[in-house]
């Protein structure tokens, strides 16, 4: 397990060169995805206390709980006498800070994506006018096509997404932890069912690994596909080929189909 998250972290940090990413946006975008999820986590913390004293609105009393304890504490320490007032006003005003946080955040995210994208796109047109003949008559152009369209947008979203990651597993943390303070039962029924399905997922990336493999060669050979008949358009209607290349399309879009859905599929089940 050590090994393979050594290989993940290195193949993160060779991408990560790769794009000569803004490092202050970067930092910058680490820093507001912990922010978020603590005032997520504060939010979620202070809904609890509202939520009790709402079921026992009736008594007219404030509830005996832990967590009303914990506040009744914090209002003592300023010397204030607590408010029920106050502390709805101060869940209204985290979710604004929060989703103005979110915004900055989504942001950055927005322009180190868009600006690997660019700068991927432009060192493999580069790399690629430069290369000789016999490179070009080797590789296919459609396959080049593919990978500086549609692969260069992967490998963006490969850098921004395990940020989302790092935000989730910090989310999960605070989640379990003011579990703990409801229901400690609970809490180890959910760590169970975490673990559990941890293997399930596991062999799930794997098939996943496999189905993206042959989806970038269906994606290579239909941009392949596309480039050469649109080269050789007046050869193919002279020669009455219409129907036979119809067909051939058709297949490439039905393999390219077939193993989108999959894909598909599998996130839909995640």
């Amino acid at each position: 397990l050590f090994e393979k998250f050594n290989q993940i972290i290195s193949k993160y940090k060779k991408t990560y060169r790769l794009a000569n990413i803004n490092k202050k946006q970067y930092y910058l975008t680490i820093f507001l995805t912990f922010l978020t999820v603590g005032l997520d986590a504060i939010g979620i913390s202070i809904l609890l206390p509202i939520g009790e004293y709402i079921l026992n609105y009736n008594k007219g009393v404030i509830p005996d709980t832990y967590s009303w304890q914990l506040i009744k504490n914090f209002f003592d320490y300023f010397g204030l006498e607590v408010n029920i007032t106050f502390i709805v006003a101060a869940v209204f005003l985290i979710i604004i800070i929060r989703q103005a946080i979110t915004f900055s955040r989504s942001r950055l995210i927005d322009l180190i994506r868009y600006r690997a994208i660019k700068d991927f796109r432009e060192k493999l047109f580069f790399k690629f006018i430069r290369q000789d003949i016999y490179y070009m008559k080797r590789h296919s152009t459609g396959a080049l096509n593919n990978i500086i369209n549609l692969e260069v947008d992967n490998i963006s979203k490969a850098i921004v997404l395990p940020l989302e990651n790092v935000a989730g597993l910090i989310l999960i943390t605070s989640y379990l932890c003011l579990m703990m303070f409801i229901s400690l039962p609970a809490t180890l029924v959910v760590l169970a069912c975490i673990f559990s399905l941890g293997f399930f997922f596991k062999y799930l990336l794997f098939y996943i690994e496999q189905i993206s493999s042959k989806l970038i060669k269906v994606n290579n050979r239909f941009s392949q596909n596309i480039v050469d008949r649109l080269v050789a358009i007046k050869l193919i209607r002279i020669n009455n080929m219409e129907e036979k290349e119809k067909k051939i399309n058709k297949s490439i879009l039905k393999d390219q189909y077939s193993n989108n859905i999959k894909i598909a599929t599998i996130q839909r089940v995640v």
